[in-house]
């Protein structure tokens, strides 16, 4: 059964959604991007997240924190129970927005900040405390007793807490708030260029020329904006279609190298396993849906 609950307070500054799933819904995630910081603890089973060629295995009692602004996607296990519990906030959830405060949740939205954090509560003891402290959370939006407002801030200023006390945040004065926001605007357009034409050629030098920038100039501004180099983010979205394509499709592995913009199957095969640790034909037979 799906639980969800949100609750919004522009008194409190509160702005927070909750969910509970587990696999007899659908638990995927695609390639997606958000503002929010989100945090995910198995309860049971467990799943794959991906940050570009980056696979991390999430199982029962691990819980994963993704930053606000990375591009990421999730998968269930075929034939694996799986439950979470997920918690998503904006920036601003547990403070007023002054700059005194604010200095606090900088380090979320700063583009030099982490991709995510995995912690563990089977080795760890603050960890333990960390997803007790979200169990609390999705207990208060549920129970819904008096002032549960006040006791759900609660719980996440002491969420907030144990991230800087075990160095997962630190300070970060300099960080111009709200800057990876605004080149992501910025590359919009391109962006959804990409999505859209995948499957053809896309240079480098026509990516240039449709923003309007030299190469070096628009070099560093991409990948201060994704994270990733150009020719590395544009495969990452062509890897992610070939993923669920080799998932919930009998093509043929050769067609789906080239409808997804690959140019031979040697180099869309060394792609793939260093994208998730699986060649194109191990991954279709492991996790065919």
């Amino acid at each position: 059964m799906i639980n969800q609950e949100e609750i919004r307070s522009s008194q409190m500054a509160l702005s927070l959604s909750v969910i509970i799933v587990d696999s007899t819904h659908k638990i995927d995630a695609g390639l997606h991007i958000h503002e929010e910081i989100e945090m995910i603890h198995l309860m049971e089973g467990y799943m794959h997240f991906y940050f570009g060629d980056q696979l991390v295995r999430v199982s029962k009692g691990q819980t994963i924190i993704v930053n606000s602004l990375i591009v990421h996607s999730s998968m269930a296990i075929r034939g694996v129970y799986t439950k979470y519990c997920k918690i998503q906030f904006c920036p601003g959830v547990v403070y007023d927005i002054k700059m005194s405060e604010y200095k606090y949740l900088t380090p979320f939205i700063n583009h030099n900040a982490f991709s995510y954090r995995l912690l563990d509560n089977k080795t760890s003891d603050g960890d333990r405390y960390f997803s007790n402290l979200m169990i609390s959370v999705a207990t208060e939006y549920y129970e819904k007793k008096v002032a549960y407002e006040i006791q759900v801030k609660s719980h996440m200023f002491g969420i907030l807490a144990y991230l800087y006390r075990a160095n997962i945040l630190a300070f970060d004065h300099t960080a111009s708030i709200g800057k990876k926001k605004m080149l992501l605007v910025k590359f919009n357009t391109l962006l959804k260029h990409i999505e859209e034409n995948y499957e053809k050629d896309i240079s480098l030098q026509d990516a240039c020329g449709m923003m309007n920038l030299n190469y070096n100039y628009f070099c560093r501004l991409f990948k201060e904006a994704t994270g990733k180099p150009f020719i590395q983010y544009v495969n990452f979205i062509r890897l992610a279609v070939a993923e669920k394509q080799l998932r919930t499709t009998d093509k043929p592995i050769t067609e789906i190298t080239y409808e997804t913009g690959f140019s031979s199957c040697s180099y869309f095969d060394r792609s793939f396993k260093r994208f998730n640790g699986y060649s194109p034909i191990a991954y279709r037979k492991k996790f065919r849906t």
